[in-house]
């Protein structure tokens, strides 16, 4: 499994993996998101997943701090036959508006009919830590409107892209960067939700 941040890090430290982090996405920019490795196996995912739901908290220890539903835009322009001329098109991905997805707290598990129509579909975030090593993660989850996000089984972030504010601080973090990639989607027999674990910077 890819080594994450460490918020335990001193600042020096932290400073160190993040440019170190930067330069690796900055050689892979001009490359298609779709051809990429993905970028963590479906049995890392799976592990966390059944730890998560654990009651005994087995394995590596994680465990499911913050969860939050949000509201936002979804499809992005990555395969052949996408069509549509503003930012976001019908194909399956995170929308970009600009460089920040932003979002609304939601209750529920799906979007209201309105803000449906309105092209707005619901995905979940989930800030989880590994209770030996403190290590954090973010995980998206995933209900009604998995196909609007995913294909081939792939969740897929066209570009590095920030949390808003409001989103940031919902999970408890100041800034929250999710970083392109290629990231596999897990079914979860317990809970009957889809999770992808995302590379993420944050502090």
């Amino acid at each position: 499994m890819k080594k994450l941040i460490y918020l335990s890090l001193v600042t020096i430290s932290f400073i160190a993996v993040s440019c170190n982090k930067n330069q690796e996405v900055s050689k892979r920019e001009n490359e298609s998101v779709v051809n990429f490795e993905q970028t963590y196996s479906e049995k890392d995912v799976t592990s966390i997943i059944q730890s998560i739901n654990s009651s005994e908290k087995v394995g590596p220890g994680w465990f499911e701090k913050v969860k939050k539903w949000f509201n936002d835009h979804s499809g992005t322009h990555l395969f052949q036959g996408c069509a549509g001329g503003g930012a976001c098109g019908p194909c399956p991905g995170l929308c970009i508006g600009g460089a920040t997805i932003s979002g609304n707290n939601n209750n529920g598990d799906s979007a209201t009919p309105e803000t449906y129509a309105d092209g707005l579909r619901v995905y979940g975030l989930s800030l989880i830590e590994n209770k030996e090593t403190h290590e954090q993660a973010m995980m998206f989850v995933f209900n009604l409107d998995l196909a609007d996000f995913t294909k081939d089984g792939y969740f897929y972030i066209e570009n590095d892209i920030s949390a808003s504010s409001n989103m940031s601080s919902a999970m408890g973090k100041n800034n929250i960067k999710f970083i392109k990639g290629k990231y596999i989607v897990v079914f979860d027999e317990t809970t009957h939700y889809y999770y992808a674990l995302v590379e993420t910077v944050m502090n």
